[in-house]
């Protein structure tokens, strides 16, 4: 609520479509690293570069072909988690979700947004180490958690 406040407070105006999708994207991600994390051959930078790797190769195949269908998505995310050889470490549970996931960005105006794609590019060449320190550093410490529950609570408001 803060957040959308201060952009507010700045004249500015956040889109609510692409807000939604990142607040999912945040909790999807969010669960499954936290469901896998210790467990042996999982890597949050690997995970990162998945979640990274599906909305990248959606915009581009939406960009070839126009529209996706519902088996393009699914094959794409199944491709991605093929590539980076998390099918036995991901339930069938975390697949779905990343499906689902993967379905609304596909048909989000994020997906359509240059600016999107040139940053999802940028930060795939250039994922640094820290990231996975940041992360724990924020998960352990609980704000993860507890930003997930703020937004909630704001949506839950409206």
């Amino acid at each position: 609520l803060l957040i959308y406040k201060a952009f507010e407070a700045n004249g500015e105006t956040l889109d609510m479509e692409r807000t939604e999708i990142a607040q999912e994207e945040l909790q999807v991600t969010n669960g499954i690293a936290n469901e896998l994390d210790g467990s042996e051959g999982f890597d949050t930078d690997t995970f990162t570069q998945t979640m990274i790797d599906i909305k990248k190769e959606l915009a581009e195949l939406k960009q070839e072909n126009g529209e996706l269908s519902a088996e393009d998505i699914e094959n794409l995310v199944y491709d991605i988690i093929e590539r980076y050889n998390l099918k036995d470490l991901l339930t069938e549970e975390n697949i779905l979700k990343l499906i689902e996931f993967a379905k609304k960005y596909a048909n989000s105006d994020a997906i359509n947004s240059e600016e999107v794609i040139k940053q999802l590019d940028q930060l795939s060449k250039s994922l640094p180490k820290s990231i996975q320190d940041i992360y724990k550093k924020a998960r352990d410490g609980g704000f993860i958690d507890r930003l997930i529950q703020l937004i909630k609570d704001f949506f839950a408001s409206l």
